[in-house]
């Protein structure tokens, strides 16, 4: 019981880290206004203060979204996988913003 239990809270410890950096990252990058910068001086400093952002928050590790799979799996809880694959698309959120810089 004691493994199940800490296998359930370290699964909720990773997805909520997970959520955290998606919903600040979400918020800076609307503050930034990515999509309206039009020359190349605008795209140039929205790419500082994304390289800056992404510098002082480092976007969650692929390995991060394999153990919250495995950790579901291993409990054998539906819910629990459904939330690892809902979190997987945060970790195409994550490729995204990379990209975007």
């Amino acid at each position: 019981m004691v493994i199940v239990c800490s296998d359930f809270a370290l699964f909720h410890f990773n997805l909520m880290q997970a959520y955290d950096w998606a919903l600040e990252t979400s918020k800076y990058m609307s503050r930034v206004k990515a999509d309206d910068a039009q020359t190349p001086e605008q795209i140039l400093q929205v790419h500082k203060y994304v390289q800056q952002y992404l510098m002082a928050h480092p976007p969650i590790a692929e390995d991060h979204f394999t153990e919250m799979m495995q950790l579901a799996r291993k409990l054998n809880n539906e819910k629990l996988l459904e939330q690892a694959k809902a979190s997987t698309a945060l970790s195409m959120s994550r490729k995204c913003v990379e990209a975007r810089v």
